[in-house]
């Protein structure tokens, strides 16, 4: 099975996903819904606050509330250069909830559809692996090598083609979505902004930083730590294939033994991955919190 890393691994990627064309274009279609609700939903925060503590009567312009640039924009929909803070309150609820409605949707039916392609990919990489290796020639292959090709097939088939799916959800899927939604708040605040952006962009550096070698490390022992199982996989296959072997010889208490070592190698490898992905999030909201600290 091709590394999905690797430059096989992309060609392959594509080749699969190139039929599920419309639900990506439609999935993509939804990370920019989300990424530009998820950006409209953060700027209505300052709003919110000033419209709450305003008198009912007091009218509040559209460029004080939000800018001159989004100003325009809010002029534009409303037809007037604001509104009173009544108003604003009576409108200000059936907004948010459309906002948040549509933000729902738009992340449902965009991680629904790559869950659905990751599944239909996998299903045709399962069938085409199994029709080639029964379609194949028995007779130009050895015992121990057709024994060896079946552990791989089955490897292949069940944890390998898991790990291309997941890759393919979570990379291709899921990226993007957060890219956007990025994307989009810096839009929202520039416009909001210059100073504002610039600090939060001043914030983004330590956090990116850190983030970028907490990812090399956690790739590393995940890689590490899928890498054992896949051989456990294997090694479990063939000790499986030659159960018969194992009862003739009288190996059980030494092939038990084995299981347990490799179990608890693997568990220690999945424990130093959990390690460092748990200090992922405390590590970014200390690093949100000094920025935030140096800022004021």
């Amino acid at each position: 099975m091709p590394d999905a890393r690797s430059s096989s691994g992309r060609t392959l990627v594509r080749a699969y996903l190139l039929p599920e064309w419309r639900s990506i274009v439609v999935a993509t279609a939804g990370a920019v819904v989300l990424g530009f609700v998820g950006a409209m939903l953060s700027s209505l925060v300052g709003p919110a606050l000033e419209i709450v503590k305003s008198p009912r009567g007091k009218v509040l312009p559209f460029d004080v509330l939000l800018s001159p640039r989004l100003g325009a924009v809010a002029r534009a929909l409303v037809g007037a250069d604001g509104l009173t803070a009544g108003e604003l309150l009576a409108r200000l609820p059936l907004w948010i909830m459309l906002l948040a409605a549509t933000k729902a949707v738009a992340g449902l039916t965009q991680w629904y559809l790559w869950e659905r392609s990751g599944e239909r990919v996998s299903l045709r990489l399962r069938a085409e692996l199994v029709g080639r290796f029964l379609r194949a020639d028995p007779a130009r292959r050895k015992e121990a090598e057709a024994r060896a090709r079946e552990a791989d097939l089955a490897g292949a088939v069940t944890n390998d083609v898991r790990m291309l799916r997941e890759y393919l959800v979570h990379f291709y899927g899921g990226l993007p979505r957060e890219a956007l939604q990025c994307l989009f708040t810096t839009a929202c605040l520039f416009a909001l902004s210059k100073k504002l952006t610039l600090i939060f962009l001043l914030g983004l550096l330590p956090a990116g930083a850190g983030l970028s070698r907490i990812g090399k490390k956690l790739r590393k022992r995940a890689g590490r730590a899928l890498a054992d199982y896949s051989g456990l996989v294997e090694w479990l296959q063939q000790r499986l294939l030659g159960v018969e072997t194992i009862k003739h010889y009288g190996t059980e208490e030494l092939e038990a033994a084995k299981m347990a070592v490799h179990s608890e190698n693997l568990y220690q490898r999945f424990l130093r991955a959990a390690r460092v992905k748990a200090r992922t999030s405390p590590l970014l909201e200390a690093l949100g919190v000094v920025s935030l600290a140096l800022v004021l």
